[in-house]
């Protein structure tokens, strides 16, 4: 949950962690992600050993991985091979326009 509240602030591992955090979650609630399995392998890849803030001091400049963000942020808001699993209103997670980067 620490993850989760952390706000993005320019850190693309933080915006990644959230929406793999949330694919993650909504493929264990009832949505299959066979559509993104390479892509929840890249983003397993991306963030490798960093450790997230607020835990650790991880970064990752947004560029290197907005593709991988969008395209989970798809997913998790049905828009892809599963629909939106959850009750009312939106996703549980919103995406978070960030600039700059790690440490701007």
């Amino acid at each position: 949950m620490d993850v989760l509240n952390e706000p993005v602030g320019g850190n693309g591992l933080i915006a990644l962690a959230h929406q793999l955090i949330a694919a993650r979650l909504n493929y264990k609630n009832c949505a299959p992600y066979g559509c993104i399995d390479q892509t929840v392998t890249d983003a397993q890849a991306a963030i490798g050993d960093l450790v997230i803030p607020p835990i650790g001091d991880g970064c990752l400049p947004p560029d290197r991985v907005s593709g991988l963000v969008a395209m989970l942020t798809s997913y998790n808001q049905g828009e892809l091979c599963a629909p939106h699993c959850g009750g009312e209103g939106g996703p549980p997670f919103s995406v978070e326009i960030i600039k700059g980067g790690c440490g701007q």
